[in-house]
């Protein structure tokens, strides 16, 4: 059998790093696949890693836009995945409006499918483009025969959105890379702590409406008036609506910038080294399929405080104190637990450093392959 990866849509974030690792730890011979052939840009592909078994194809679309991808699907992705006698059609982006058949998507994005946080970008540009991506991946998913869902709880809301399960689907979690995963570490008590040595707590992830930044920090302000020496550290990139919303929260509670900091967008050594230095990791997220950030906090063996929506609680279990993220209240009651008590960071710590172990590139690559060899099996039948 011979499979082919459609990733002319992704380029970067998550879904490249994604693709690279699927690559990396794959085996396709073991799941019978002879070959793997992948259509993507030239800059995607100069990020792949090469193997024997890899057959990587630039399209004759150089430059991919939303018209020009959707010419690629429909037109012309047919005829080059019959040239290459393809077995059975992959679609990470999770976007798919092509003829190929047996293809199977990946579900990876959750906005377009929870109206209440789509609301939060009211009439914009941003509200259009995420009703017209539920539209085409409600439609991917109907028409696709396998669906690669990421978590039990992003399976259950689309399937409620969908009003009903898709042809086939499996849950195959990401994996996380080994350089993200760190040793459980002492975690001193509160009294250790000072207004200049302050105890560190970060929150990486984009700057967004549905993210709650401006909460978290609010919470961390409250704890501080309490006589809690923290320091707060936010990380990532930011979506401008809810950047000069969170600069506004920060000029009114720390104007001086001497605990409350965003650091911008960070490459990965840069993560980790906030990771290396923070006493407490947050994540305060309200909509997520399978959130990175949580697997490396995970990793990084953080006690987390965490949102309770969404499938967090699915992916840490017990694992994290959590919080509604839209009442600082919560929040701070969540942290002022792990602050307080340096035996349940301590504890936490350990527990997540064990539960990272769960999740393995190698684990996920293999079992994605083995359902695309099911799907190929079965459309070879059909």
């Amino acid at each position: 059998m011979i499979l082919g990866i459609d990733a002319t849509n992704i380029r970067t974030g998550g879904g490249l790093t994604h693709l690279v690792q699927f690559l990396e730890h794959a085996d396709p011979a073991r799941s019978g696949f002879l070959q793997v052939v992948i259509w993507a840009s030239p800059d995607t592909l100069a990020a792949l890693p090469c193997r024997d078994w890899l057959r990587k194809e630039s399209t004759s679309v150089t430059k991919f836009t939303a018209l020009s991808h959707f010419v690629w699907q429909t037109l012309l992705v047919s005829k080059a995945a019959r040239s290459h006698g393809v077995s059975v059609l992959f679609i990470p982006g999770g976007t798919y409006v092509g003829g190929v058949r047996p293809a199977v998507v990946m579900c990876r994005n959750m906005l377009p499918f929870d109206w209440n946080e789509l609301s939060r970008y009211r009439i914009s540009r941003t509200t259009a483009r995420l009703i017209l991506l539920r539209f085409l991946h409600s439609r991917s998913f109907r028409r696709a025969d396998g669906v690669v869902f990421l978590s039990r709880y992003a399976k259950s809301t689309v399937e409620a959105a969908l009003k009903g399960p898709p042809r086939l689907s499996t849950i195959v979690p990401h994996g996380l890379s080994e350089d993200f995963k760190l040793k459980p570490r002492k975690h001193n008590p509160l009294e250790h702590y000072s207004w200049a040595n302050p105890m560190r707590v970060v929150y990486v992830s984009v700057i967004d409406t549905y993210k709650h930044q401006w909460n978290v920090a609010t919470a961390v302000a409250a704890l501080r008036q309490r006589g809690m020496p923290l320091s707060l550290d936010l990380v990532g990139p930011a979506y401008p609506p809810s950047m000069r919303r969170l600069s506004s929260v920060m000029r009114r509670l720390d104007p001086e910038q001497n605990w409350l900091r965003y650091w911008g967008k960070a490459d990965q050594d840069e993560i980790l080294n906030y990771y290396h230095q923070a006493d407490i990791g947050v994540f305060a997220s309200s909509c997520e399929n399978l959130p990175n950030i949580v697997l490396e906090l995970m990793g990084a063996a953080l006690p987390i405080a965490s949102s309770n929506r969404g499938p967090m609680p699915e992916v840490l279990g017990a694992g994290a104190e959590y919080f509604d993220p839209e009442e600082t209240q919560s929040i701070e009651v969540a942290l002022q637990r792990l602050v307080a008590s340096s035996k349940r960071r301590s504890s936490l710590s350990r527990r997540n450093a064990r539960a990272a172990a769960n999740y393995a590139w190698d684990r996920a690559a293999h079992d994605t392959l083995e359902f695309l060899a099911v799907v190929a099996v079965q459309g070879r039948r059909t």
